[in-house]
């Protein structure tokens, strides 16, 4: 998940993983969180070599091979997974920075990489383009300030081709042009009226920053354009307040989705949350979308805390599932540290589907310490 580097964590410095390719431990336990969610149907191991590139090939070593000043994972690992539950659904995704030959990668190394993965993803038919190359200039790094340069995912879907998705980073010029480079890129994709109503509706009314702006990659009048905000929320009424003027938002989801994760009187005193919004050519006036992004790894004791909490949103078939998700890919006991389970994502709107989406770390350098104030 990427997000702002705006918490200095001390990290448990532990062993890295053994001299194993990014991709094979990327597929490894890929197939490991598939097989949980009762899914093993999806080719893995072409859609994690075909997402990395080159660079899957690399060792993890001692060092981060990345000097992201953002998280795209929260150790610096080069990719992360999620997974989706919802009725009768299940989702296993996992998103990278796409790394340069040279360690460590920086943005523009990191956009070079990217790009000619697009480009290999297009060529085998599994990303359209268009859109991307229309807000290309305004989103290549330019600034020593810049964040991360690019982020890609893949939506694994069983049966039928997965979802690609790119992540563009607003601060390619610097943070101070981060509105103008959006407002510039939303006009290239015909959605001004959108972004007007995003402006007057959120931006104007409570201090904004963002992290993300990103693309899916299917083409089509409902792939959706994706604006991800943070700023000073420091508190549950906030958020309510910020989300509530999207059309469709259900009074009092995100309050609740906070509490019944976090605790009623949580405050955001470590790490604010995200809101994503989503746009389409199909509705371009107003988003479509908006999901809020929780940092549950900065607000619980460890991660079998956090796995606690997550289970209790769930069913208890899925429930148990995510449970085997994690200890597939576990690489210590989950009350040694937190970050293993480092974000949870949930729709605001009525018509929305009551997704709940879980973001996993590698973990391939070190894991986050325990908080012992916070509660289990």
């Amino acid at each position: 998940m990427i997000s702002p580097d705006l918490a200095s964590d001390n990290r448990i410095d532990e062993k890295p993983l053994p001299e194993r390719t990014f991709a094979d431990v990327a597929i490894t336990d890929l197939h490991g969180i598939s097989a949980a969610l009762g899914d093993s149907g999806a080719d893995v191991a072409g859609l994690v070599t075909a997402l990395f590139g080159g660079w899957g090939d690399g060792t993890f070593g001692d060092t981060p091979p990345t000097t992201s000043k953002a998280d795209v994972t929260d150790d610096n690992s080069p990719f992360e997974y999620s997974v989706v539950f919802g009725e009768g659904r299940r989702e296993v995704r996992v998103g990278c920075q796409p790394q340069g030959s040279v360690r460590p990668t920086d943005p523009s190394s990191s956009w070079v990489a990217g790009w000619r993965t697009l480009q290999d993803l297009q060529g085998i038919g599994l990303a359209d383009l268009t859109a991307a190359q229309r807000v290309r200039e305004v989103f290549e790094p330019r600034a020593e300030s810049a964040m991360y340069g690019m982020g890609l995912a893949a939506a694994l879907r069983r049966g039928g081709p997965p979802l690609i998705k790119v992540y563009f980073d607003p601060t390619a010029a610097g943070p101070g042009h981060s509105r103008a480079l959006i407002a510039e890129a939303m006009a290239r994709l015909g959605l001004t009226e959108g972004w007007e109503w995003l402006s007057d509706n959120v931006l104007d009314r409570v201090e904004t920053g963002f992290s993300v702006f990103a693309l899916d990659l299917n083409g089509g009048e409902h792939a959706r354009v994706k604006i991800y905000t943070t700023g000073d929320f420091a508190d549950v009424p906030t958020v309510e307040a910020l989300t509530s003027p999207l059309p469709g938002c259900v009074p009092g989801r995100a309050a609740r989705f906070c509490a019944d994760l976090l605790g009623p009187d949580i405050r955001f005193d470590r790490r604010p949350p995200m809101v994503c919004w989503s746009f389409t050519s199909a509705t371009p006036a107003h988003p479509t979308e908006a999901t809020l992004y929780l940092p549950i790894r900065c607000y619980v004791r460890d991660d079998a805390a956090a796995l606690r909490r997550v289970q209790r949103l769930l069913p208890a078939g899925q429930s148990a599932e995510f449970a085997t998700a994690v200890a597939a890919i576990a690489r210590r006991d989950l009350a040694a540290g937190t970050g293993l389970i480092a974000w949870a994502a949930r729709k605001l709107a009525s018509g929305d589907p009551d997704n709940l989406t879980l973001y996993l770390s590698v973990e391939g350098y070190s894991a986050g310490p325990i908080n012992p104030t916070k509660g289990d």
